[in-house]
Order: C-alpha cells, then structure tokens, then sequence
C-alpha cells in the first residue's frame, strides 16, 4: 500500500491547498499528525531547489551523511539512508561493504518510491564508500567491539581487490580515504593501488584530521599523489573532532576554526572543503558567524562547500529507531508515524543548509 494511502485510511491527510511555502519552515509540526503535512512542504522545497550533488558542492548547499566507516548494521543503515535521503542529503557515505552499499540503496529506493506516492520526484544522493589507508580510529573503534566476539574477525584494512571491485559498480559514486598524522607514505601506496578505479567516479574525498603545522604541505602531497588518477572532482572532509556527534555548540569550534585555517591557506591544494567531527545543528551558524559560507559562488576557493554530519545524524533519531526495533519490524516505512517523525527532526538538521 502507498504509504500516503495509509493516512488516507486513517482520514490524516491535510492537503496543503494554495499556500506559500516559501517564508515557511518545512520542519515546524511537532505532533505526528502534523508529520504528513510537513512531508509534502520537504518534498515541495526539495522539487523547487532540486540541484545535483556537484551543484550543491558549488554553491556551498552540499550536505553528506555519515553511516559510518566501520557501521554495518544493515536494517539501521538502510533506514538512516530512507530517512535522510528525504530530508535531501547529497550524500551518503558509508562502510566498504557489499551488504552495506545494498543497503544504502535499498534505503535511497524506498525514499524514492515514498516521494513519488506524494507527487514528488526525488533525485539520487552520491553513494560514497570509506576506506583507510592505515589503522584508523574510525576503523579500530568498531574493530575493538568486534574482537570481543570473534578475534578472527577484526581486520582494519579491507583486502583492496574486494574495494576495487566496489569501487567499480554502478551504485558506488564516490570514495573517501581516511588518513592521519605520519600516514603519506600508506596514503600514497593505497591510491597508486587503487586509482585505476576510480576512473568512473563522480568525487575522490580525503579525510583529514587537523595535522597542525604539516596540514597544508600533508594535504599538498596527497594531491600530488592522487592527482594522476582523480579525472573528476575531488574534496577534502575537515575532520575537527574525530567521532564527537555532541550536541552543544562548542563540540562545532574544532571543525569550524580548522576549516577556516584551511581556507584561509592561499597555497592549499585544489578541492573543495567539508566540515566533520563534531558538527551539529550549531555548525551552520558558527560558518556564518565566522565568514566561512559559500554563498552561492561556484568557486572553490569562496568558502566551506558543505557539512557531514554522522554521530550527531545517528543520535537525533536513535530513540525512534529503537521504536521500531521494538516492533519487531525492519522497514521504517511499514510505521508511518515513526517515518514522519524522523524526517521532521533530520530535515530541521539537514534543510538550514539548503536555503
């Protein structure tokens, strides 16, 4: 059954008749019953604003979420990416895995189908894969949980033919190496191994974490590295507080003050610029209060590109995810309410950068 024909029976269905949506916040229903409505406004501004990925990187609208490089919850996975791909991300990164990229598809098609029931097009997000050039945190954290079940188990560094392969399908339409401090050398010997994959790819991002005096000159060699085999846009993801997701405004400032450092290098390495770790819903304003958005100019170097947002994207609808774990069920949309609920409070997170 269409998901909008649910309400229908239920005789919940307001129809927005002749109103303007556009001084309107899409994401101001605080009741389930005023979810559906909210729905139709998302859908609305999404279809009036309807940009590509690459034009939202462009203009500095861009937004990307993190499932996690090392998440590979399946039914979470593929509900996290119907929940946000209607709130109108860009992107969805996550885990190199073959399960896991089904699942995110899963959840961008099931988004799609809902978004057609109520008249609206919704346009596909990049598909993203994270992979490490080393042992990286990200990585290890979730390798940690896995060693107390099975040590067989834990392997850091995926086996690269596999990540070539994945690198390789249609569904996959970017890839974001994590680096760190004293890693050039693995950096440089994962890309040359690699690179011949990339060639279909729509963006090749790097994950960098504040490298303190050598970022510029770490971030220049990496270029350098990548730079024979990267034929499409690239990006480098500003890595303030690696696997914060806190909710208050200073767990922003790291990601906010290294983003601006690195804006303000004249000598930087060609790409645009994203913000992680520890953005929240305080990290658009705190661009805007330090002079740091893109206000539409398609230039690179005119400000941050855009924002990801992972632990805090996954902490603002846990509970209502654990709601439907609790029915028993898989699917976020077999439970309308639960649906709705979750895409009112991600658009509030996801919609302040697209205006």
């Amino acid at each position: 059954m269409a998901l909008s024909c649910v309400f229908l029976a239920h005789g919940r269905v307001c129809p927005i008749r002749g109103e303007n949506l556009s001084n309107q916040s899409p994401f101001s229903s605080t009741t389930a019953l005023d979810c559906e409505q909210s729905l139709h406004r998302i859908l609305s501004k999404l279809e009036c604003y309807k940009q590509s990925p690459l034009a939202a990187l462009q203009s500095g609208r861009w937004v990307k979420l993190i499932c996690g490089a090392s998440f590979e919850d399946i039914a979470e996975v593929r509900n996290l990416s119907l929940i946000y791909a209607l709130a109108g991300v860009d992107c969805i990164d996550c885990a190199a895995d073959g399960a896991v990229v089904t699942a995110v598809s899963d959840g961008v098609r099931a988004a799609k189908e809902i978004a057609l029931d109520f008249g609206y097009s919704l346009r596909d997000p990049w598909l993203m894969v994270s992979i490490n050039d080393d042992e990286d945190p990200h990585f290890r954290k979730a390798g940690m949980l896995t060693r107390t079940l099975d040590p067989e188990a834990v392997t850091y560094v995926r086996n690269l033919e596999k990540v070539s392969e994945l690198l390789c399908l249609d569904e996959v339409d970017a890839v974001e190496i994590h680096t760190g401090q004293g890693r050039l050398e693995a950096f440089h010997q994962l890309v040359t191994n690699l690179g011949s994959s990339f060639d279909h790819l729509k963006l090749v991002a790097v994950s960098v974490p504040d490298l303190g005096d050598s970022m510029i000159s770490s971030m220049t060699s990496m270029y350098e590295s990548m730079k024979p085999y990267v034929k499409c846009a690239n990006l480098w993801q500003l890595d303030g507080r690696p696997m914060s997701g806190d909710i208050g405004k200073g767990a922003t400032r790291a990601a906010v003050i290294l983003g601006g450092r690195v804006l303000a290098a004249l000598d930087r390495p060609p790409g645009f610029l994203q913000l992680a770790g520890g953005t929240n819903s305080h990290t658009r304003e705190a661009l805007e209060l330090d002079g740091l958005v893109n206000n539409g100019n398609e230039s690179m170097i005119a400000g941050i590109a855009g924002i990801a947002f992972g632990g805090y994207a996954r902490k603002i609808v846990c509970g209502l995810l654990k709601e439907l774990e609790a029915t028993k069920s898989t699917r976020l949309e077999d439970h309308p309410e639960l649906l709705f609920k979750s895409i009112s409070i991600t658009g509030e997170l996801v919609w302040p950068m697209k205006l």
